[in-house]
Formats: structure tokens, sequence, C-alpha cells
């Protein structure tokens, strides 16, 4: 925890989870804005300090968002080797460097070797020294402290003590096949057929060079077949390069080819303008000059557009602000309407400014929603009027489209399990009365939101198997579903598992239980885990709800509890269940049999709202009692 105004470090937390650091947060009441970075768990846990904190983005990740951005455009756009036309009459005929070329980079470390060949000329004196009089060569070692062979070598005349690499490349082994490759790549020839003709004429390097060119050769042939043109081979990574550092500082490609690919590709142009224009822009802190360059910018890509579902976010504010000013809004998401129909209005906004479904949600709501839950005072949620949904997705029809992994990947299958805990007749009782007893406790206290939120936390906590008092200390109350776990790890045989939990309580409980597991807190542990070196990592749903990618780890997901979100429940799905992964994904659900848990599951799946419908549930089960 940084002061933003001093810079000083004012605190240091031994945890990143969302409880830890709102209660922090909470602590200090006088706190008004937090900076910070892309995280889910920093928002929640902002959100839950208090609804007056801003948070705003630091200026890091904000370039970073906006060049990460571009580089996904350039990637979408440019084939990783494509050809640029030679037609140009500028164009000198000279190619750029080859496959096999390396360049001297410009800042070699020319001061550490030249300290490096100073230090080895001190130990050669010293060696030639003790010669002189009349030490052996085996003594000579000794004293010096280095191998006889070493004052052999350094005894002779004409020692060098530069490295003979130094500043220079080894000669490739495959560039005097080069040619003969090209020729029977276009006559059709394999890789094993090629590297048979090459070793015969003399080839002495590895296969995976002959395979490394000749994939790298076919595919330009292939693009230059496509583009019908000749020309000069250019990389997509030197123009990305370009997105982190100036032109002059990369010597794969010249300020002559830049302004030659922007004359074939003037989007690419475009792009860096609004890069370097927003890098100018950050670096002078400016907020007059943002404006300027906000309405400069004629397009607008809005990744994970349901990140703006809530029409009071200070992010959804903001960029209503300024949408105007685009020519162009495309948004992009997985989940549209996670929590229902309600979610579109926002994100609709920001494509169309409301000509669809209205300049305002208060309109939106009163056209399409009836009130739901409420009491005499507060409205808890709304539901859809009849035909509603058929008349909001034709008025959306002419610029929305969705289209399914399935349909566009050949992705493997997904199966969802439901992996029953059963309570022992003792436990069973335990809950029914903790149930009702908390029901009974929520209808007393004031009905609201919040409460009815607090209440589904305490059922669900029960059934995981601790409960939280007021001290933030839990309890333990039963360890049905740790058992099933363990159960489920041993039918694994070994293989990888994924476990969603909900609370820290389960986290701890499960790394007790199984000292082996891993909590993803980096991105070393990202690497673990898609190395196979992790046998069982746990992720809190919030943490993986985006663009996390798991799925070279394993295939295997137990949600050890679920989330009241369904978007958090399908974008942390989606972290195995993605392009990239070899087989079927399976997903278990540990669920308590008759209780909060099943409502939640079932819930989930059609895609209802979580904590209306237990409600409804629990008001059927206990109407006699009230």
């Amino acid at each position: 925890m940084v002061d933003i105004d001093t810079h000083r470090v004012v605190d240091l937390l031994a945890s990143r989870d969302v409880e830890d650091v709102a209660e922090w947060l909470r602590s200090y009441p006088n706190i008004r804005i937090v900076s910070r970075d892309g995280s889910v768990s920093y928002k929640s846990a902002i959100e839950q300090a208090g609804m007056d904190i801003q948070q705003v983005s630091d200026r890091f990740h904000l370039l970073k968002g906006l060049t990460d951005a571009a580089k996904k455009f350039i990637s979408r756009l440019l084939s990783a080797n494509f050809m640029l036309p030679t037609e140009a009459s500028h164009y000198d005929g000279k190619l750029t460097g080859d496959y096999w070329d390396k360049p001297i980079k410009e800042d070699s470390p020319t001061a550490k070797h030249n300290a490096n060949v100073e230090k080895k000329m001190k130990v050669v004196k010293q060696v030639r020294e003790l010669r002189k009089q009349g030490f052996n060569k085996g003594e000579i070692a000794g004293l010096a402290g280095i191998s006889r062979a070493t004052v052999a070598k350094y005894l002779k005349e004409d020692f060098n003590p530069a490295n003979s690499y130094y500043n220079t490349t080894i000669p490739s082994k495959i560039k005097p096949c080069a040619e003969a490759i090209k020729t029977m790549l276009s006559k059709g020839k394999t890789f094993k057929q090629i590297g048979i003709i090459i070793r015969e004429k003399g080839y002495a390097g590895s296969d995976a060079a002959i395979r490394m060119f000749a994939t790298r050769e076919r595919k330009i042939m292939k693009e230059t077949a496509r583009q019908g043109v000749s020309g000069e081979k250019i990389e997509r990574k030197w123009l990305v390069s370009l997105l982190y550092r100036p032109i002059d500082k990369i010597s794969a490609i010249s300020a002559e080819q830049l302004d030659r690919i922007i004359g074939e590709y003037p989007v690419i142009g475009r792009v860096y303008d609004a890069v370097s224009g927003f890098k100018q822009t950050l670096l002078g802190k400016k907020e007059s000059e943002l404006d300027k360059w906000l309405e400069e910018t004629d397009s607008l890509e809005i990744d994970e557009l349901s990140s703006f579902k809530s029409a009071k976010s200070q992010r959804f504010k903001a960029l209503k602000k300024y949408i105007s000013h685009c020519k162009r809004v495309v948004g992009l998401t997985g989940t549209p309407a996670p929590n229902g129909m309600m979610d579109l209005w926002s994100q609709i906004y920001l494509l169309d400014g409301g000509q669809r479904l209205g300049k305002t949600l208060t309109d939106y709501r009163e056209r399409y929603f009836i009130p739901n839950q409420r009491n005499a005072t507060t409205i808890f949620n709304y539901k859809p009027k009849p035909q509603s949904e058929k008349h909001i997705n034709a008025l959306l029809s002419d610029i929305c489209m969705s289209m399914q992994a399935e349909d566009w990947l050949k992705l493997p299958q997904k199966i969802n399990l439901i992996q029953n805990v059963k309570f022992s007749s003792s436990e069973r009782k335990q809950y029914e009365v903790f149930e009702k007893q908390s029901y009974m406790e929520f209808l007393e206290g004031e009905v609201s939101a919040n409460s009815a939120g607090v209440l589904v936390n305490k059922l669900l906590q029960y059934c995981n198997g601790a409960v939280y008092t007021e001290n933030k200390i839990y309890i333990e109350v039963n360890n049905a579903k740790i058992n099933l776990l363990e159960y489920m790890i041993d039918v694994s045989a070994g293989q990888a598992i994924l476990c969603f939990y909900t609370f820290q309580f389960d986290c701890d409980r499960i790394c007790k239980k199984f000292p082996y597991a891993v909590k993803l807190e980096n991105e070393n542990h990202i690497k673990m885990w898609n190395d196979g070196n992790i046998p069982l990592l746990l992720v809190h749903p919030q943490s993986a709800g985006h663009g996390l990618n798991l799925q070279q780890g394993g295939h295997i997901i137990v949600w050890f509890g679920l989330p009241w979100s369904l978007e958090l429940y399908q974008q942390a799905n989606a972290r195995l269940y993605r392009q990239g992964q070899k087989n079927n994904v399976l997903i278990h659900h540990l669920i308590v049999e008759n209780t909060v848990d099943e409502r939640v599951y079932k819930t989930l799946q059609i895609k209802g709202n979580v904590q209306g419908e237990l409600l409804e549930a629990l008001k059927q089960k206990y109407v006699d009692t009230i």
C-alpha cells in the first residue's frame, strides 16, 4: 500500500485476497481514491470496502492496455511473415536480413568484454613471469589456481585473450543448402525427403533446423502466392516492437521500410499515432490533451464489454462521456447478460448512444421489466415482461452477432458433473436448524439486498464446511466437501486439478489438508501449472475472470463452492475450456444434497438470479412458520 501523494509505503499486507484487502481499506475511512492495476480481486475489495471510494488506473497499466490492444490488432491484420511489394518506385531492391543472419547488437557489452580481457591478461603475465623464474607447468597451475592446459595455452606466443566469438555469429550449417531447400519445397518435397537429400550433400546440422527453415519458407511462399506479388520478407514482430521502442532502436527494420509498410497498410500508421499520442498525453499530465486525443480517436474496440454492465460504475460514466466522439465502436464479450437482460442497457448504450434501448436505464427498465422480489419500500430485482426478451433481441439484431467457439473452433467436449455431498444425519439436523435460524434472523432485521446477500453467504459457508464469526474467525462445522475432494484427487490418478473456492477459509482448509496445493498468486504459478508442475491449483473465480490461459496444464475442474455470479462461473470454466485444450474438460461440482448448494447450481444453469431464487425457495419452505 503506497500513499499516492508522498509515494511512501504505508503498509505491506500478507495477502491480496479480497477479504483481507477490503478489511484493510475499511480501517482507513478517510480514503477517497485508490489507484490500482487490472486485478479483479482489488476491484472487488475496493467495492466491498466502501461505495464512495473512487477507483482509477495508473498510467503504466493504461498504456499497457492500449499497447496490448494495438498488438492484438496488428496480429490480426498481418501474418507472422508477409511480403512487402517491391513495385514502389523508391524501393532500391536491397533485401533485409535473411533467416540465418543475426545482426550485431549496437549495445554490445564492450566495457564488460574489455574488463574480462584485462583481468585475463593479468593472469597471463603472472603465468609467464613464473615461467621465467623456472617454475614448471604443474607448479604454475597450483600457484595461479588454473589448470595445466590453461597454463600451456597462456604460454603460447600467439595467445589472444579476446573471445574469438566476440561480436561474431557462428556460421549457419543450413545456409549453403538454402536454395536447394527452397527448390525442393516448390516441388512438394516433405521435410523428411529434404533432410535425406541435403545430408547426402554434406549437411551436418539438426533436423529441427531443417523444419524451422522449411516451415518459414513454406509460409512465405503461400503468402506470396496469395498476394500475387514479389517483394521482401517482413516479420510482424518488427512492427510490434515499434509499439514499445522508437524506430532508431530497432535494427531489423528501417524508417524507409516502415514508410512503405504504412503506405501499403495505412491503418498501421493510425495505430502508431494513437499509441504515441496517448503516451505523450500521459507523460504531460494534461487533461485537455487527453480530451483532444479522445476526439481524434476515430474508432474504439472495447474488450470484455460486460465489465461495463453497471450503469452506476465510474468506468461506464467515464467512457459514456467520450463515446460520441468515436465514429465506430466495437464491443467484445463472452457473457453479455450474466445476470439477466437488465445488464444489456449500459453495454448497448456504449455502442449506439441509447438509440435502441433508450437514453436512460430507468426508461429501459420501465419499458421492458416489472418488479420481482420487493417489500413495502424496496424493490430487490426485476423480471422481464412477457415478450420483452423477443423485442430486445429484435432491436439489437442489426448491431449484435453471436459466435460460439464450438461453431468455429474444434474444441473437445465439455462435461458438467455433479458430485453429491451427503451430510450425516446429525450434520443434516444441524444444517436445517442453522438454515431456519438464519432465515428468521433475516426476516427480523431490515430486509435489503445487502442483508439477503449475507443470508446466502452464511448458508453457502455452512455447506462448504465452516462459518465466519463476527470477529472474522471461522468455525469448522463439517468435513463433507473436504473428504469428497480427497476422493476426487485419488480417482484422478495423478492428473492435475483446477479447484475453484469461494471463501478464504476454503483455501486455508484445503491447503492444510493437501500441503502440495498451490494458491494462484502470480505469473510464475501460471507457468508452473501449464508446465505440469502443480497437481492441485486453488483459484478464486474473481482472480480468474478474464484472459487467463490455463488450458495447457490440465482438463479437470472442481468447484468446491459456487459463486453467485453467472459471469464469474462461465469465465472461470473458460480458463480450461478454450482454444488449445486437447482433452475433454470435466467440470465437477461438489453439491450438498437438499441445501442452498443445489439451488445455486440450478439457478446458474438456467441463468437466473441466484439471490432472488434462493429467497423465494426459503419463503416457500418456511411459509407455515412465517
